[in-house]
């Protein structure tokens, strides 16, 4: 019988004063467990995260490199709308 082990993983810190994070949604693959998130990276990689502090790194880099990835899709649009509105004189 396997033992369950409990992985408490805080969420980074967000920047409460952007409103870029205003509508932010958190991705369903990081809202489950923690556990069932290093048990599925395990079987795709072929590599066994057997240290907490393993687990915890992965996790923590996961939740960033998904909200670097929100910030740049955020910016290229609002630079769109910048070169749209540049090219048919609508903004300065």
């Amino acid at each position: 019988m396997k033992r369950r082990i409990k992985l408490n993983i805080p969420t980074t810190t967000t920047i409460m004063n952007n409103t870029a994070y205003k509508y932010y949604r958190q991705p369903i693959y990081l809202k489950r467990s923690p556990m069932i998130l290093i048990q599925m990276l395990t079987n795709i990689i072929n590599y066994n995260f057997k240290k907490k502090e393993e687990q915890i790194f992965l996790c923590h880099r996961l939740d960033l490199l998904d909200k670097h990835y929100y910030l740049q899709v955020h910016q290229q649009l609002w630079q769109s709308y910048l070169d749209i509105g540049i090219e048919k004189h609508r903004w300065p």
